[in-house]
């Protein structure tokens, strides 16, 4: 009896998962996020600007087997570069009143046990262009599932005129960096 209640103990407190199983844990399930973060990078001649959000809205996953679609929203105005001057020049150039949300949805596909491969769509500024070929980086546990991707966008599909500074424009290329843990969605709508 004392055998089975520890038994029962270690599967109630569960470790993180070992090195090389996670492997072998399969990614079929609806996820949501916990926590995370996109970062974007912003280049100019003088120095380079960063801004980032952690507030998510409708995001999630569905994954079967070793497919997953994906949909991210996140508030344009969460973005924050530690500069307000340049937080409001940025949501006027995207024309954050008309259109507040950053979206990024499609699929990925798993290539190894630690990478996967999108094809996705981004909605910025009232304006959609597919990407392919974007490497996400994965990491399985039991209930969760870390992602973490870094790659580059022009930003002229979704903008008319580069923003600025001292006469000089930004460059055409925004970095963006994500981070997040989702977690498994049990109340799933089916």
């Amino acid at each position: 009896m004392k055998t089975i209640l520890i038994v029962l103990l270690c599967l109630l407190i569960t470790p993180p998962t070992p090195a090389g199983l996670s492997d072998y844990l399969p990614l079929t399930g609806d996820w949501k996020i916990k926590s995370g973060q996109i970062k974007i990078i912003i280049s100019f001649v003088l120095h380079p600007a960063e801004g980032q959000t952690e507030k998510f809205e409708e995001s999630y996953a569905q994954c079967q087997g070793d497919k997953c679609t994906i949909f991210v929203k996140a508030r344009v105005d969460t973005f924050k570069t530690k500069d307000d001057k340049r937080d409001a020049d940025l949501l006027k150039t995207v024309k954050a009143e008309q259109n507040p949300f950053v979206i990024l949805s499609g699929e990925a596909m798993k290539k190894d046990n630690n990478t996967m491969v999108g094809q996705f769509t981004i909605e910025l500024a009232g304006r959609k262009k597919e990407y392919k070929d974007i490497p996400i980086k994965i990491e399985r546990d039991w209930n969760q599932l870390r992602s973490q991707s870094l790659f580059a966008i022009e930003l002229r599909p979704f903008i008319d005129k580069l923003p600025s500074f001292l006469g000089l424009e930004i460059d055409d290329k925004l970095k963006i960096e994500t981070s997040i843990i989702w977690e498994k969605n049990e109340r799933a709508i089916k």
